[in-house]
């Protein structure tokens, strides 16, 4: 399983926690990738989880644009990951 946390209102709200959820989630075998709306000359430093930088795209996009396809997205503003399929009216 591929799991994209946040960074930005979730990772940094409680880093402790998320260090410790990351890695037993690897412990358990799944791959973990931070995904950030921030843009690639906001850096971010965790050491040995592969970072994708959103900017102003859609988090999903951005990580199948680097070749990550998430099973579980964990973010403190879902509405970033994707335009919202369940609420769009035909």
């Amino acid at each position: 399983m591929v799991i994209g946390i946040d960074y930005d209102g979730t990772i940094t709200l409680a880093p402790d926690f998320w260090l410790e959820f990351i890695n037993a989630a690897m412990n358990e075998g799944n791959k973990v990738i931070i995904v950030t709306g921030r843009e690639a000359s906001q850096p971010i430093k965790v050491h040995g989880i592969p970072v994708v930088y959103a900017g102003d795209t859609f988090k999903r996009e951005a990580a199948e644009n680097e070749g990550y396809f998430v099973d579980v997205w964990i973010d403190d503003e879902p509405g970033h990951i994707e335009p919202c399929r369940k609420l769009e009216w035909k």
